[in-house]
């Protein structure tokens, strides 16, 4: 997993493909990652910014089959969630 800096987020990027997108003044921190059987994946991270107090944030995705991409899948991931 790889990110680029755009002007106002972090692109997130797997196999070259953006896979989430965060706003830049969010800053994330203690991640976690859990993947199921059916290939449900949550990403787990706490949040903050200068405007915004701590919170727990959540994401999550779904690994899809996909032979048009470079990897052969491609994971879609929903909107964060303050949790």
């Amino acid at each position: 997993m790889d990110y680029n800096q755009a002007a106002d987020s972090f692109q997130f990027q797997l196999c070259d493909e953006t896979i989430l997108t965060v706003p830049r003044d969010l800053s994330l921190f203690f991640p976690s990652l859990a993947v199921n059987a059916n290939e449900d994946i949550v990403i787990g991270m706490n949040g903050s910014s200068a405007a915004e107090h701590v919170g727990s944030n959540a994401v999550m995705g779904q690994r899809r089959v996909n032979s048009n991409r470079p990897c052969g899948s491609e994971i879609v991931f929903g909107q964060p969630l303050l949790l």
